[in-house]
Formats: structure tokens, C-alpha cells, sequence
């Protein structure tokens, strides 16, 4: 059966719906993205004769090992869910935000310690955690809440829209991002902490743009199911 989604151009798409709970579940398969009439189409069948870009490209595990890791770090993932929303639900931050950068930051292993001394979830430094009230790094909850802290203070410090900044911030330091004049610090590490913590928040991102807006499911005259944002007119 061929799957597609359709939504209008300039819609934000929530890329995980292709293969979320309820969702297409394509294998170790691609999803290809192609414009037809001024609607976006996303499709896991290769388009003939049209242009098209793989956007989503799914492969096996490599090993038993890394199947057993995946498992592990999604127990810590669940066991850390309700602490994560209430934590950021206080600091009025988006919880996916924080799950992103304790996956970036610590792979949800409570006693990472980094070289330079970062500790737990969200590796905090020693004079960090002081700086937010935290005695106990290790201790998950304090963690997230010191992690949580400093999210919100880069927030009211580079604003709400600068989300770059405030990872850049958080990776080196408010003051280096001021140092080159509020931008992001030409550290490679700290900018590739951005672009992977950017990543894996993204889609949720977009999910919670686009949640309020209606999709509509149909089913084509060649049995394919279509999903849009734009109802069909009888």
C-alpha cells in the first residue's frame, strides 16, 4: 500500500507522525519529499518522474548491543518523564527541550561525569550547580532542576526566541556568547551541541506549532492514504 502525507507549503511537518505510535511503519525503508501543484507530499514510494529528496531515511540496528542500549536508555527515558514535565512545567520550559539536551548531554546516564567534570543528566558543572542550589549532581531530580534553572535563566537573559544562543549559552557559558558579541562562540564543540540538540527537539517543535490545526485522512481512488491540512471539497 503506498502512504502519503499532504500539507500545504509553508505547514511545519511533523516528520514522526510517518512513523510514530498509529503511524506508517516503513522498515528499514525512505521517505521522499516532492511538490506537486503547490502542496508538499511526503511519500515512502520513490516518485516517478518527479523530482524528490530523501528526507527520512530509516536502517537496522547495526548490533544486538546497540538494540539492548536503545532499550536502557528508554527505561531512563520513562523513569525521568514525570520529574522532566513537572520540572520544566515550573520554569516554563517545553519538556521535550530538556529531554533533548539530557540525551545530547548525559544519554540519560545519572552518573556521567564528562573530562572536564560535567556531572549528571544535565552535566552540570560543580560551580554551575552551586550557582543554581544543587548539592547533589547525581541526584536526578536536583540535576534536572539545576539544568532547569539555567535554562531559564538563558532564556530571560538571550529571549525566548534566541534558541541557539541559550545552547551555546548552556554548552560554554553566557559569557562566551557575549564575547563574540551574542552570537554563537566559533567553538566547534559548541556548535555541533547546538545543531544536535536542535535535532532532536525540532520536530517536537513543530508538532506543538501545528497540533491545533486540523488533518484531514483520505483515501485514493489507488487504495494510497493521504493525510492534509486542507479539506477536500465534494
Amino acid at each position: 500500500m503506498r502512504y502519503v502525507l499532504r500539507l500545504s507549503v509553508g505547514t511545519v511537518v511533523f516528520l514522526s507522525l510517518l512513523g510514530g505510535r498509529g503511524g506508517i511503519q516503513p522498515g528499514y525503508a525512505e521517505i521522499y519529499k516532492y511538490v506537486e501543484n503547490g502542496v508538499v507530499h511526503y511519500t515512502n514510494q520513490s516518485p516517478e518522474q518527479r523530482e524528490a529528496e530523501v528526507v527520512l531515511r530509516s536502517s537496522a540496528p547495526s548490533s544486538a548491543k546497540k538494540s539492548a542500549m536503545s532499550v536502557s536508555t528508554g527505561s531512563s527515558q520513562v523513569a525521568y518523564r514525570d520529574i522532566i514535565h513537572e520540572i520544566a512545567e515550573a520554569y516554563r520550559l517545553h519538556p521535550e527541550l530538556v529531554k533533548a539536551i539530557i540525551k545530547v548531554e548525559s544519554n540519560y546516564n545519572a552518573r556521567a561525569v564528562s573530562p572536564k567534570g560535567a556531572q549528571g543528566l544535565m552535566q552540570l558543572m560543580p560551580a554551575t550547580a552551586k550557582r543554581f542550589g544543587v548539592t547533589d549532581s547525581f541526584d536526578p531530580e536536583e540535576n534536572i532542576r539545576g539544568g532547569a534553572k539555567f535554562l531559564r535563566y538563558l532564556f530571560d537573559e538571550f529571549g525566548e526566541q534566541n534558541l541557539e544562543l541559550v545552547l551555546a549559552g548552556y554548552n560554554a557559558g553566557e559569557e562566551a556568547v557575549r564575547q563574540y558579541g551574542n552570537k554563537i562562540p566559533p567553538y566547534s564543540e559548541t556548535r555541533n551541541y547546538v545543531k544536535r540538540v536542535k535535532s532532536l527537539y525540532a520536530p517536537h517543535l513543530a508538532y506543538t506549532r501545528t497540533r491545533s490545526a486540523a488533518i484531514y485522512k483520505y483515501v485514493d481512488r489507488d487504495g494510497g492514504i493521504l493525510f492534509t491540512n486542507v479539506p477536500r471539497v465534494q
